[in-house]
């Protein structure tokens, strides 16, 4: 039986995410190693390398982000530091960093912080960003040289329990694309719509993503979408309202997975089910029913199905349940 952790262990111990696979040459692994200081009350984050059975640190990094092969050789990276590179919290910066000689270029930069960024291909990227672009301009109406005025924040619409730490009224998690040779970016998503999951197929140059949009208090009623790079277009797969909640859209050969729930016992910590959704015809079918949550619910007990982690590779898919166990289901 396992012992249990105790804060002092942390020191000790190494989490690992952002596995990314060499496409181009087998023998060469990229992951992010973080490790807790307990001292600072934070992690610390390094990129490493494997070559054969060998790992290598590399660089430091503010945090996990962005990891990608561009070619045999050359990493697109995010949040990436050196001696001669410290990056901006302000803003966003896109780095490739050279395997061979360990040179680290910026390509590109966004003037806001990003919460994910995907590899699209080509020279194309998806962001997704907390952004302000819907805040009022109306201030509370306090007498001139209030001491309270500077501290007061007029609220459009209500918090709820996605966005009520930190709540900034009007903010929404919209999806952008950018492309670094044209140093431009648009908004995919409308400055309404609240943007949950994403999954990127370079090859299909497609976004699956989930999401719903709303105006003064939201709806808690997400949908699936679909967008095309080739011609610009998003397609509604499963329209806002007939699912409670979706997450972990993904990619499977011609079809696409995701898990979701109508939440019609538990509300949006019921148990969330695995479909398999053909994009043509827009029909969907359950592939997989789970009795538990997808991911863990240690974080605490009223956030069920967070830290799930989901990947297909071929036809299985794997994921994370609540007794931490990794299990592979047959597509």
């Amino acid at each position: 039986m396992m012992k249990p952790i105790q804060p002092m262990d942390l020191n000790s111990y190494w989490f690992l995410s952002k596995l990314t696979m060499n496409p181009y040459r087998e023998e060469v692994i990229a992951c992010v190693r973080s490790q807790m200081e307990l001292q600072e009350n934070r992690y610390c984050h390094e990129l490493m390398i494997k070559k054969g059975k060998a790992w290598e640190t590399r660089l430091k990094l503010k945090k996990p982000g962005l990891v990608c092969f561009l070619d045999a050789d050359t990493l697109l990276l995010t949040n990436a530091e050196t001696s001669l590179f410290q990056s901006d919290p302000k803003k966003t910066q896109f780095l490739t960093y050279s395997l061979k000689t360990g040179d680290l270029t910026e390509i590109f930069s966004l003037p806001f912080p990003v919460s994910s960024a995907h590899y699209l291909g080509g020279t194309q990227l998806i962001v997704k960003a907390e952004v302000d672009e819907n805040v009022g301009e109306d201030e509370a109406n306090f007498p001139t040289g209030n001491t309270y005025k500077e501290n007061v924040m007029v609220l459009e619409e209500l918090p709820w329990c996605a966005n009520g730490r930190g709540f900034i009224s009007r903010h929404r998690n919209r999806l952008f694309v950018a492309d670094w040779t044209t140093q431009q970016y648009q908004p995919i998503t409308s400055s309404d719509f609240q943007c949950g999951g994403v999954a990127v197929c370079p090859d299909r140059h497609q976004v699956l993503f989930t999401g719903m949009t709303y105006k003064d208090k939201a709806s808690q009623k997400e949908g699936l979408f679909l967008y095309d790079a080739v011609r610009q277009e998003v397609t509604t797969l499963i329209e806002e309202g007939v699912f409670r909640r979706i997450k972990e859209p993904c990619f499977l050969n011609d079809s696409l997975v995701f898990a979701a729930t109508k939440g019609e016992r538990y509300g949006k910590n019921e148990a969330l089910d695995f479909y398999l959704l053909n994009p043509m015809t827009k029909q969907y079918r359950i592939l997989k029913a789970l009795d538990h949550p997808l991911g863990s619910s240690v974080v605490s007990d009223c956030r069920l199905n967070s830290g799930s982690a989901v990947k297909v590779v071929q036809d299985q898919l794997y994921f994370t349940m609540m007794d931490d166990a990794v299990i592979s289901s047959g597509l």
